[in-house]
């Protein structure tokens, strides 16, 4: 069977859904992998006749515009597949646009449905393949036949499947649910070790681990450092919990050649990050966390989300402001985007602050812009915030130039230099207020 993948391109490999092209590929299906380009508008695609199965990777925020896509195929009679979070938490609507709707893991029923085993229809709750070693390694070739690809020297792995937190905001918490006993499936050392010698064949200086709890368990890791340094010698940034940061486990890091970690904060309000996101660990773990990292002497990366139900600007600039105290070399800011049938988007739209519509969200560059129903100045100034707060907290007193630069009716590039360079030279003589 000829099959056609499709789904957004980001700055971040697609993993989802190169291990189901791997997966085909290694079941004898020709398969292709089409990356849409992220953008609003989206760009025009044209429909490729010769594919027998097309199929979706589907992202709350994008999967209108890819379900429109969808009809397009079936209408000219080819079968779809629609997969992903979306599919899987609202198949219903899906199967308006798609032949076949998986939810779920898709490596195993996309294998079946291609194969002519599964019926059109909502394939119900597909579960994991519980040993992960034995999920074929993703595809790379696809992905890496744009040049531009294949030649940065960031290139991404998962050692381990599911998160075992379950977030307010987060669509694992739903997944946990409905798949009890699978939050998190572990691969074993061997198996990443023997994908990664596959990736020394490209271009390659740094791995992202996107794991979302990186060696969680100590055994685990200590293995890792053993056979990582000798066997690939890769530098690699994971992601972490930040109350994690343990001496043993910074250490055992360290040893395997870790030079970077990213960690997620959201807010550091430290009250509203456990009542309203479900997150927990105190700011007195998490600032300790940063302190051990900084002695490690490992760069780090904070995610924030800003534009939270329940906070202001000024709430919002707080959060500027820790991190010119903590000072990470890198902050990505995220506007919130509350997802259907979640904690908190249940909560948003109770609150009458969202409609419960995640259909307008394909019309809007999500992440930019805030769908909660905020008064114009607060969402404009959120949308502003979302655009600087990465440059602003590096800067002396970045929560006062951020602050001030909202207050313009309409801010420009110029303005932003304008106040930096006020408040720059105020902290070279000493004249700015704390």
């Amino acid at each position: 069977m000829r099959v056609l993948i499709i789904g957004i391109g980001s700055e971040v490999e697609p993993l989802g859904m190169m291990y189901v092209v791997g997966a085909l590929k290694n079941a004898g299906h020709e398969t292709h992998l089409q990356l849409i380009k992220n953008q609003i508008p989206f760009p025009e695609v044209s429909i490729e006749q010769d594919y027998d199965f097309v199929g979706f990777g589907l992202l709350t925020g994008f999967h209108r515009h890819l379900l429109r896509l969808s009809q397009r195929y079936r209408e000219e009679g080819i079968k779809t597949i629609a997969g992903g979070p979306h599919a899987t938490f609202f198949p219903e609507e899906c199967l308006l646009s798609a032949d076949f709707v998986v939810r779920g893991e898709g490596i195993n029923p996309v294998l079946q449905i291609i194969g002519g085993k599964i019926k059109p229809g909502i394939v119900i709750k597909s579960e994991p393949i519980q040993n992960a070693d034995n999920i074929p390694f993703p595809d790379r070739e696809e992905l890496y036949k744009n040049p531009s690809n294949r030649d940065n020297p960031i290139k991404n792995m998962i050692c381990s499947f599911g998160c075992p937190n379950s977030c307010a905001y987060c669509y694992n918490s739903l997944y946990n649910r409905m798949f009890p006993g699978f939050a998190v499936r572990q691969r074993s050392v061997d198996n990443v070790i023997e994908e990664a010698r596959e990736l020394l064949r490209y271009p390659v200086r740094t791995i992202f681990f996107q794991d979302d709890y990186f060696g969680r368990k100590i055994q685990w890791l200590a293995e890792f450092a053993e056979k990582w340094p000798k066997q690939i010698g890769l530098a690699f940034h994971p992601q972490i919990r930040p109350e994690s940061a343990t001496e043993e486990r910074l250490s055992l890091l360290k040893k395997a050649g870790c030079t970077g970690i990213n960690v997620g904060i959201e807010t550091y309000d430290e009250v509203y990050r456990e009542k309203m996101l479900l997150r927990y660990g105190s700011n007195t773990q998490i600032f300790a966390g940063f302190k051990r990292i900084k002695e490690w002497d490992f760069k780090f990366r904070v995610y924030m989300m800003i534009g939270l139900p329940g906070r202001t600007i000024e709430d919002d600039l707080e959060d500027v402001r820790q991190n010119g105290i903590v000072q990470p070399n890198f902050v990505r800011t995220g506007v919130y985007i509350p997802l259907r049938d979640t904690v908190l988007g249940r909560q948003c739209v109770d609150q009458g602050l969202w409609s419960g519509d995640d259909d307008a969200f394909g019309e809007m560059p999500v992440f930019d812009f805030s769908v909660l129903n905020l008064e114009p100045e607060h969402k404009k100034k959120v949308y502003w915030l979302q655009q600087i707060s990465h440059m602003v907290s590096h800067l002396p007193y970045g929560h006062l130039v951020a602050g001030e630069f909202l207050e313009i009716e309409k801010p420009s590039f110029q303005d932003f230099l304008r106040i930096c360079r006020k408040y720059s030279m105020g902290e070279f003589f000493g004249i700015n207020p704390s």
